[in-house]
Parts: structure tokens; sequence; C-alpha cells
């Protein structure tokens, strides 16, 4: 039997007035955003890592894996199967193997710069929308609840990541949304005439800018992502089993109809359910 999945009926007035459960029910669904927010973030953080720190990567791959011993049966069962790939190879394949050839050759920027130069001059602004993403968690918002419990509570005491966690937002919260860090600084100058107090202004500012995609700390940010991650699906089911012990036989009697009443499908309660989460 397929089990029919529903929104929660928030502007019926059976929960219109139940101010706990609507406050379950909105906190749930805020930190449900975050977590698939984050689930982004942690895909950017990733993705930049790799591009970034690719060699320490493979090091680190290549280190943790260096005792590890192939039976030689194995070891002639992968080659047999390599080959069998090798030669049976369609066009795309081959297309995507020598792309992959030639990535590992030069590298991933190398290859990212080849492909589209404007792009990977722009990897500083994916990391500014990775480090906004993850503050505005724990920044209040209309329409949204932000992560409420302390950092310390989050993060389970790790000094560390605490310490990480709290630049990542003055670097937010200094840098890319002011500019109190004066990382990006831009001069006006000018050169004198000698002999004369004659002087020119250089129309086009001289400037230094601060790119800290190259050294940035990649592994204890996704640490930081994994460990959010974590807490909001154990807030999210914590939550949403204090939601089911709190509600009334009456509003759990209207759930089951909404769910089976062919009735509440037709009526104008679904329609203005829907058209009110529209606006």
């Amino acid at each position: 039997m397929e089990i029919q999945k529903n929104l929660f009926p928030k502007e019926h007035d059976m929960f219109l007035n139940d101010k706990k459960a609507l406050s379950i029910i909105k906190k749930v669904e805020s930190y449900s955003e975050i977590w698939w927010e984050m689930q982004d973030v942690l895909t950017l953080a990733e993705s930049l890592h790799e591009i970034f720190q690719e060699k320490e990567i493979y090091k680190a791959l290549k280190e943790k894996h260096k005792d590890i011993i192939i039976d030689e049966e194995i070891m002639m069962a992968i080659n047999l199967l390599a080959k069998d790939y090798s030669d049976n190879r369609n066009e795309f394949q081959k297309q995507r193997d020598d792309f992959q050839e030639f990535i590992s050759n030069i590298g991933i920027l190398p290859a990212l710069y080849f492909l589209s130069p404007k792009l990977a001059m722009s990897l500083e602004y994916s990391l500014s929308g990775a480090i906004v993403t993850y503050a505005k968690s724990f920044n209040s918002s209309i329409g949204r609840v932000k992560l409420t419990d302390s950092v310390k509570t989050i993060f389970k005491d790790n000094i560390e990541l605490i310490g990480f966690h709290n630049n990542l937002i003055d670097l937010r919260n200094k840098h890319y949304a002011h500019t109190e860090l004066r990382a990006n600084k831009f001069f006006l100058k000018y050169w004198a005439h000698k002999n004369s107090n004659k002087i020119n202004i250089e129309e086009n500012l001289s400037h230094s800018q601060a790119r800290f995609c190259e050294t940035f700390d990649y592994n204890s940010f996704i640490s930081c992502i994994n460990i959010i991650m974590a807490y909001l699906k154990n807030q999210i089911s914590s939550m949403t089993q204090t939601l089911d012990n709190h509600l009334s036989y009456e509003q759990k009697e209207l759930l089951v109809k909404i769910s089976s009443d062919e009735a509440f499908e037709k009526s104008g309660i679904k329609h203005n359910i829907m058209s009110s989460r529209e606006k």
C-alpha cells in the first residue's frame, strides 16, 4: 500500500492556535533547509580542496594505502577486467579517458584554466559564497530559524574547530560582508613633474587582492560542515519525535483525514494551504 505524504496543515485552526506545534514545525523545516545548504557547501568545499590541494591529497592517499598488498590472483583478475574494458570502449569512454589522462598529467587547476580561464580566476568567489552560506546558518533571518544551540554544544568542545569556525564567521563578517580586514586594498596614486607644481592623478587605482582559496584550510572547513550536518540530522530526528508526542488525538485524526479523505482533497482547505505556501 502506497503511503500518502502531505504537508502539515499549519493554516488549519487546529494548528494555528498550537504555538508549540507551529514552533517545532518551523524549526524542523528551517533545519532541513540548512542541512541541504550545508550539503551544497560541502560539495563546493570538497571540489575546491581537490583543485588546490590535489598533490597533498594524492600523497595522503598513497601514504594511507602504502602497506596494502594485493593478492596475485586478484591482481590478475583486475588486469583482465582492465584489458577487457580497454578493448571494448566506445567513443565516449575513449574521449573521457583521454581527458582524465590529460587532467592527471597537468593537474586540475591548469586544466580548468585551459577550459575556462574566467571560471578559474573566479574560484575565490566560489569560496566566498560557501563561507557566506555557511555563516548564514548562524544568523537570524525572516522566515527561518537559525541554529539555536551554542557553538560549543554543536562542536562538542572541539577547541580547534571552534576556533576555526569563529575565524570563518569573522571572515564572512569582516571581509566578505564588510571591509574591516582590509584584505583587498586600493590605492590612489599620482606622479609629479619635476621643476613644476603640476601633478597627474592616476585614474586606474593600484590594488592588492587577497586570494584565500589557494591557502585555505579545507580539511577543517569540511570537518566543520560534517559535524553541523550530523548535528542537524540528530536535531531533526529529535524534534519530529517531540512533535509526534505533542500532537493531540484530534490533531492526529485530522492528519489521517487529510491523507485519506477524498472530500478534503477536493475541499477549499487544501487549496488555501497550497496557495498560502506559494506566496
